[in-house]
């Protein structure tokens, strides 16, 4: 699976100035309700809250990948945000996070795209050249091309 494939150009924002995990999936879920992945935006943050509360989403190096599996989600997709500040989110190593991958996965997926989703982005994210060059991307396709 190509990461690239499903991460949408019109979900992915550099530097932007956002305080709070609320403001951030607001911002990333208002992103893939313009681009017709969610059809509604409460049911898909419904689940993305719910999942929050199952277990820390930010796996550290400053990284959080926040999901959510629902009905109303029309493709599996991933949206991105580069925070221009580092803000409080749980985390495994208990830091700050700057970048949020939150991926979007229908409720109908039963072959385990989400799992594919995740093992994929997390191979890529420990890579620590990989996470430098996200912090520079200054355009879309920089950053398509190094996930």
């Amino acid at each position: 699976m190509e990461l690239s494939q499903i991460i949408k150009e019109k979900c992915i924002s550099f530097d932007v100035d956002l305080s709070t995990k609320e403001e951030v999936f607001e911002y990333l879920v208002n992103q893939l309700l313009e681009v017709d992945i969610i059809s509604s935006k409460e049911k898909f943050l419904k689940a993305l809250y719910y999942r929050e509360t199952l277990s820390e989403t930010g796996i550290g190096e400053g990284i959080a990948i926040p999901h959510g599996k629902e009905d109303c989600v029309n493709q599996a997709s991933i949206a991105f945000v580069r925070l221009l500040r580092p803000i409080e989110w749980e985390s495994l190593d208990h830091k700050p996070v700057q970048f949020v991958f939150l991926l979007a996965i229908p409720n109908s997926e039963n072959n385990g795209i989400h799992i594919r989703m995740l093992s994929e982005l997390a191979r890529s994210l420990i890579k620590k050249e990989v996470i430098e060059k996200v912090e520079k991307a200054k355009t879309t396709e920089e950053f398509l091309k190094v996930i």
